[in-house]
């Protein structure tokens, strides 16, 4: 409660925080002043570390201390979500403590590479007839693109031949030169053409893929999504699909296609020049390969030292921003000044070397190819001189290789890039290879709906963190629930409340005994056969960053506007919702940050009621209510519960002394079960105590506490809060992330 409080007093005033105003000698930029990536030469390497470390001087003097309170407070997720993405970008680039990269590169050893390709080969010859089609019309491209551009060396060397032999300018052969310029439009041409009509083929492999992720990851269990990071997931998934581009792109467009003009090249100059000269390009392109495949192998190195520089420069920076309150009260300013300048200076020195690093293999490629150039002309100008071959020979071999030099210069960026696509692809196809722990078995046959009888049957359940360490949670408990009845599942904090839900919905499996629903083992089911026949009203209601019409029909997608404002009418949220602005058009925020914690409950009992399932699951659900409210939205409760079936997680008894069974967990096993009646006549009883607590802090006027967040009180914050927007409208509606703050890159 007090973090809520907290919360909501800075909530309107940051929305009043004006723009930072920089002084006139900073740079307004803040991509320009944190990010001393852009600066591409090492002149200017110095200028932005000197920016950078000024402006981070001069920021904490900008804000007061009341409004850099504020703003943290606001915007620190935000930070979280950037210091994700700058870890996941260091670990792409091979940054990382060396047992990690280690790993990394055992997995992607040429095998897991080779495995990799195999799995695209499915989209390079997809099952739909039309994609096949492109497929064999982007080869035919490739095939026709590649001829033409070894028929543009062709005939300049028997144009030059002709006018040698015809040096009367009468005579210029016209045939020849409009082939040369068809065969040079022909090739740029064809290539293109190979472009748009591959396009559709990766863009619709690139979809599945990501739809085949999305699809698995809503597979897996509960408890994986809630501990894994969401930011490293959806950074894996897009670079996984991005990958799958490239990777395409780079093999069709790339790869195959100098592998192909290299082959027609040595049968040109074999056929035309001699084998001598063909050997001698051989072995110019293999030492060319051979050269930047090592050199590019130890600049990778050099990056990782470049980027892990980075990602120290930028995590300081992202750590003193959020603790930037302990900053100023501790007077560290210089401090962190100091700290932050050394991680600059050093990624200056990695990216110095890096730049030079990238001059020493261009000189060694020119070098190589030079070399070998000036070894083909020689030999083939003796040849001319001794009368062996035409003159026009000598500028046939000088295009072919200097042709073939074109897209051998980009053959260290095609390398490095193949192995971060690798790596990042290999990264998505190990998350696609993880299983749920629950999965449906084979032959799972769909849930029969009935009565709504609910069965435990001996659960026991067992919580393994590790291989060698297991914690039992339940033994041996059994109850039922005749259809049409409520039960109430209470106990202390930690007792295993919500994992008795979580086994019901089939988050996770028993390890022992049996769960039914209506006679039917929910192992044998299908998942989604019998869950969308259950409604649950959670007790931290989640709601998407749209509007209050969309989070409401997320019950029920289908449900028209009209059940969508019955259902906010039976939870008394219509009249709450009609008093905004935009009404039903009003965007929540991110994760419903613009509704109170009342509100957001009662859009998931109104979700709940849309939803108008078998069986209904209350987890805590009034926690956030008002007694008043609560009693309403009880009475709604037990007209929507007539028929059903309901089962309630409870800390408030005062809610379910109407269930007709109540049991009370202690210890992993049921220690007491019975109706409310019965349970207070337990002598010395959990139950009864409980109770007896609950009603002495009722009677002393501690219902607020024992409540945790009377929704009283949330209301008055929220008719605070709305005044407080009324005299600053400039931030309605509009998402705090897009306002005027700072922006690290």
């Amino acid at each position: 409660m007090a973090s809520q409080r907290l919360a909501r007093s800075l909530l309107p005033a940051s929305r009043r925080l004006r723009p930072l105003r920089w002084p006139s000698d900073v740079p307004t930029s803040a991509a320009a002043c944190i990010s001393p990536s852009a600066a591409p030469l090492p002149s200017l390497l110095l200028t932005h570390r000197t920016i950078a470390a000024e402006c981070w001087r001069v920021r904490p003097a900008l804000w007061t201390p009341a409004g850099q309170h504020r703003c943290l407070s606001r915007y620190r997720p935000l930070l979280e979500e950037r210091r994700i993405e700058l870890s996941g970008r260091w670990e792409r680039a091979g940054g990382g403590d060396s047992k990690a990269s280690g790993a990394v590169d055992k997995r992607t050893t040429w095998q897991g590479n080779l495995d990799i390709l195999k799995s695209l080969a499915t989209f390079l010859w997809p099952s739909d007839t039309s994609h096949r089609v492109r497929v064999v019309a982007s080869v035919g491209c490739l095939i026709l693109g590649k001829l033409a551009t070894i028929q543009a060396p062709l005939l300049l060397g028997k144009l030059v031949d002709h006018v040698a032999s015809t040096p009367s300018i009468e005579m210029i052969p016209i045939v020849f030169l409009v082939s040369y310029a068809l065969a040079r439009i022909g090739a740029s041409g064809f290539s293109e053409l190979r472009s748009a009509i591959f396009a559709r083929v990766s863009q619709v492999a690139c979809r599945h893929i990501a739809c085949d992720a999305f699809r698995h990851l809503h597979s897996l269990d509960l408890d994986y999504l809630l501990t894994a990071k969401s930011g490293e997931l959806s950074t894996i998934i897009s670079r996984g699909v991005r990958s799958t581009t490239s990777i395409l792109n780079m093999m069709l467009f790339q790869v195959v296609p100098t592998i192909f003009e290299f082959s027609l090249v040595l049968y040109v100059l074999t056929t035309s020049v001699g084998p001598l000269t063909a050997a001698i390009t051989v072995g110019t392109m293999a030492s060319y390969i051979g050269f930047t495949t090592i050199v590019t192998g130890w600049r990778t190195e050099i990056r990782k030292k470049m980027n892990q520089a980075e990602q120290e420069g930028n995590g300081l920076l992202m750590d003193s921003l959020i603790n930037a309150e302990a900053v100023r009260l501790f007077t560290n300013e210089q401090f962190e000044l100091e700290r932050y300048n050394k991680t600059q200076k050093k990624y200056e020195d990695e990216n110095v070397k890096v730049l030079e690093s990238l001059a020493f293999l261009n000189f060694g490629q020119q070098l190589i190819f030079s070399a070998g150039l000036l070894a083909c002309m020689c030999l083939t100008a003796s040849q001319v001189v001794a009368g062996a071959c035409p003159v026009g020979h000598l500028v046939l071999v000088n295009s072919l290789l200097f042709q073939l030099a074109i897209p051998l210069n980009f053959i260290g960026t095609v390398y490095r890039e193949t192995r971060l696509n690798l790596i990042d692809m290999w990264k998505l196809h190990e998350l696609l290879r993880r299983k749920p722990k629950a999965a449906d078995i084979p032959n799972a046959k769909d849930y029969v709906p009935g009565s709504g009888v609910i069965a435990f049957e001996n659960v026991s359940f067992d919580y393994k963190p590790g291989k060698n360490l297991t914690v039992p949670v339940f033994s041996d408990i059994s109850f039922t629930v005749p259809a049409g009845h409520k039960l109430a599942i209470v106990g202390s904090s930690g007792s295993g409340k919500s994992t008795l839900i979580k086994l019901l919905f089939r988050v996770m499996d028993t390890t022992g005994g049996r769960i039914t629903l209506d006679g039917q083992d929910i192992r044998t089911l299908k998942t989604s056969s019998f869950r969308k026949h259950i409604g649950v009203v959670p007790q931290d209601v989640v709601l998407f960053n749209d509007t209050i019409m969309f989070n409401l029909r997320y019950g029920r997608p289908t449900a028209t506007d009209e059940e969508v404002v019955a259902a906010a009418k039976a939870a008394h949220l219509h009249d709450t919702i009609s008093n905004f602005p935009k009404g039903y058009d009003t965007v929540v925020g991110e994760r419903g940050l613009k509704l109170s914690g009342g509100e957001k409950q009662r859009v998931g009992i109104a979700r709940c009621i849309l939803r108008n399932p078998l069986i209904v699951v209350f987890d805590e659900a009034t926690s956030s209510l008002d007694l008043e409210t609560e009693k309403k939205i009880l009475d709604a409760f037990k007209t929507m519960g007539q028929s059903r079936t309901s089962v309630a997680i409870a800390h408030r008894l005062s809610t379910i002394v109407d269930a007709d069974q109540i049991v009370y967990i202690d210890n992993g096993i049921i220690a007491e079960q019975g109706s409310h009646a019965e349970l207070l006549r337990i002598p010395n009883g959990k139950y009864a105590s409980q109770w007896a607590r609950q009603v002495q802090a009722t009677t002393h006027g501690h219902v607020r506490k024992e409540a945790a967040g009377d929704e009283e009180f949330l209301r008055g914050e929220d008719e605070r809060e709305r005044e407080e927007e009324q005299r600053a409208p400039i931030f309605q509606g509009e998402d705090y992330r897009t306002r005027n703050i700072p922006t690290v890159t």
